[in-house]
């Protein structure tokens, strides 16, 4: 766990920092000082960052798709449902 950190006692997956909460307004913003990490997402051999739509594919599955086709009634998802997985 990092320094000067807690587990947040309404979600206990998340770290917030150990200070004090803020007792007054204002347009004041502290910066958190974060560890430097690795942005970069790793892909399989056969997956290219330009390629949008395996990207998007990655992280939502078909069931994901049809979920959101189900309970939504704009025309462009299943225009957007059908470029996928066609």
């Amino acid at each position: 766990m990092l320094e000067d950190t807690v587990f947040d006692s309404t979600d206990k997956g998340t770290l917030r920092p150990n200070a004090k909460p803020l007792r007054k307004k204002g347009d004041a913003f502290n910066l958190v000082k974060l560890p430097d990490f690795s942005w970069e997402i790793p892909l399989l051999k056969h997956m290219s960052p330009d390629d949008l739509i395996t990207l998007f594919t990655m992280y939502y599955a078909p069931e994901i798709i049809d979920n959101n086709r189900e309970n939504c009634r704009y025309d462009w998802l299943m225009v957007i449902y059908e470029a996928l997985f066609s």
